[in-house]
């Protein structure tokens, strides 16, 4: 995946709009996400209008709530995680300020996307990221328990 350009806190969504996912390699530390990482992964992708749900890969993270499951797939296998938050609210310059790239803990990884709620009409930009907060589940990764 490439890297994520950013300008002045505002992270920019992968383009074209029918991209799938970026990962946005440039917070401290090094490794590799999901091996050794010494980093915070950070998976970007777009939200769209509801009625072109093929643009918004994301799309649905805004029904996921706090305890649920999550398995990412990286080139090394695949992990497990949990959310441990969903922040629906952060305001689009603010997302390095709330979600520093400077503080490290390599068992987070983070999902973000245009917060757009379902009632959103169609024509109206979103104003707020969404971001889900994971924590890596250790045991279940290395014993492959996530199935889903």
């Amino acid at each position: 995946m490439n890297d994520a350009p950013e300008n002045n806190g505002i992270v920019t969504p992968p383009e074209p709009w029918t991209s799938s996912l970026v990962y946005d390699s440039t917070v401290a530390g090094g490794g590799l996400f999901g091996t050794n990482a010494e980093t915070n992964g950070r998976i970007l992708a777009h939200t769209a209008p509801w009625g072109w749900p093929e643009l918004g890969p994301f799309n649905l993270l805004i029904d996921v709530k706090e305890g649920d499951p999550v398995a990412i797939t990286t080139s090394e296998g695949r992990l497990c995680y949990t959310v441990i938050v969903v922040d629906k609210e952060v305001p689009k310059g603010q997302l390095n300020v709330k979600y520093s790239k400077t503080e490290v803990n390599p068992l987070l990884a983070y999902l973000i996307t245009c917060s757009r709620d379902k009632d959103l009409p169609d024509w109206l930009a979103t104003t707020e990221n969404l971001v889900l907060t994971l924590q890596l589940d250790q045991q279940a990764t290395n014993t492959g328990g996530c199935s889903w």
